[in-house]
């Protein structure tokens, strides 16, 4: 994948929660949008607050966003919440194969759209993911194998030291 591929697909992704099935830009080729996230909760993909939402690695591109929503829920004050009960997940995007997996489900429900996941990934290849910041330390996630999301949280997770004790808006820059 070529470096501008890659920073596009980084723009698209954040931007409108959708990647586009090639990332070659050449005005000959028709393009068609692909949907990854379905039932997304309130801010499925946060603003550029909260970054980064999604990772290229070994040829994959790893995308975290808030979905699998349960519908609009009543809060204690008998209004609606406005994005409902949504999951944290994790999915991957294959350029060459132009293919999406099944995502994998992270934590509990929640309607606050602030627990809204981002993905980084180490020097040795392991995934890392912190989800559920907001005033308070969230929680921090590394792959077991390097590269791979496993089927679930409990077989493909393990759960790390809290970074802090209690983060918003949680932002990772690499130096």
């Amino acid at each position: 994948m070529k470096r501008r591929d890659f920073v596009t697909a980084a723009i698209v992704v954040p931007i409108t929660g959708v990647l586009l099935p090639e990332c070659s830009w050449a005005a000959d080729q028709t393009e068609n949008i692909m949907a990854f996230g379905h039932k997304g909760g309130k801010k499925m993909l946060y603003d550029n607050r909260q970054r980064p939402q999604a990772v290229y690695l070994n040829g994959k591109v790893f995308i975290g966003y808030k979905g699998n929503s349960l519908g609009a829920v009543k809060a204690n004050n008998g209004l609606r919440s406005g994005g409902g009960i949504a999951y944290t997940l994790l999915i991957s995007y294959d350029p060459a194969t132009r293919e999406f997996s099944k995502p994998v489900q992270l934590g509990k429900p929640t309607t606050d759209h602030h627990y809204c996941p981002i993905v980084w990934a180490d020097n040795t290849g392991h995934l890392h993911v912190l989800h559920g910041c907001h005033r308070e330390a969230g929680t921090h996630l590394i792959s077991k194998k390097p590269g791979q999301m496993g089927q679930d949280e409990s077989s493909g997770w393990i759960k790390a030291q809290d970074i802090a004790p209690g983060i918003s808006y949680p932002t990772l820059f690499q130096v």
